[in-house]
């Protein structure tokens, strides 16, 4: 692959990461385990993400643990440190459209039900997603 892949695109790498570690992993372990998983190329692994130090692979792969996480599958007990959570141990594949579709649900129903208080997502940079057209050819991303 020559290109970075999509966030939605990494979930079921991710998993499969996650059972090769063991079930848990920090970030630099698992995205290391998703680039060789998904066969990128060191070219494709080192496009930085804007200004900052972190790879655009890793970005992704941050988002994809938090979609997962908000599905149920992951958490994060320590800063940068990822396990599986029981339903995340038995879950072999997911699909990335239902995953998505699923969170942005969830998302909306947290912005309705809020408080005041809540913290604005606005300059949120949640990458874009095409569901219907990206999701649906997760298995063989491109």
């Amino acid at each position: 692959m020559n290109t970075v892949p999509k966030f939605h695109q990494m979930f079921n790498p991710l998993l499969e990461a996650f059972r090769n570690l063991d079930g848990s992993g920090r970030n630099d372990e698992l995205t290391q385990e998703v680039v060789r998983i998904m066969g990128l190329g060191d070219d494709v692994a080192a496009i930085p993400h804007g200004k900052g130090g972190q790879s655009e692979v890793a970005y992704r792969l941050a988002w994809a643990q938090t979609y997962l996480k908000k599905y149920g599958l992951l958490d994060n007990s320590a800063r940068g440190v990822w396990s599986l959570t029981p339903k995340g141990s038995e879950t072999q594949e997911v699909d990335a459209k239902n995953v998505v579709d699923y969170v942005h649900k969830l998302d909306k129903t947290s912005l309705v039900t809020s408080s005041d208080t809540e913290v604005s997502s606005e300059g949120n940079e949640e990458p874009e997603t095409d569901t219907d057209d990206q999701c649906e050819r997760q298995t063989e991303p491109t």
